[in-house]
């Protein structure tokens, strides 16, 4: 294309990337944030997880214990297994004691990945 005086007249690139494209470089923190608690409720729901996700299945859904209840099964083992006088007895009370530092650990860092996200979002507002 020429101008008047025929020289070639410059314009503005086209941007041919489709528009989803474009709009992906705006996605929010909130889109991350809901894509990952989706993924989250389908993990929970799923079958390995002892979770009721076949909307088909008529049978009872199995409640999951919480991990405060695995550690006051644990608690409760730890006392008895702490009064008997046995050297397998002092190892099972250490493997005890192990699986509830891990659980405690395990909720911490939940939680500490789930503040960690709110204050993402918080900031990106």
């Amino acid at each position: 294309m020429a101008g008047a005086s025929g020289a070639p007249v410059c314009q503005p690139p086209v941007d041919r990337r489709p528009r989803a494209e474009t709009n992906s470089e705006q996605a929010t923190v909130q889109d991350n944030y809901d894509a990952i608690v989706a993924a989250h409720d389908a993990q929970n729901k799923s079958d390995a997880a002892g979770g009721d996700d076949d909307v088909d299945d008529d049978s009872d859904p199995v409640a999951m214990t919480t991990r405060r209840k695995a550690l006051n099964a644990a608690a409760t083992l730890r006392n008895f297994v702490a009064s008997v006088g046995d050297p397998y007895a002092r190892k099972l009370e250490a493997i005890i004691s192990t699986f509830g530092r891990q659980i405690q650990l395990e909720a911490m860092t939940l939680l500490l990945r789930h503040l960690l996200l709110i204050i993402s979002i918080e900031m990106s507002r």
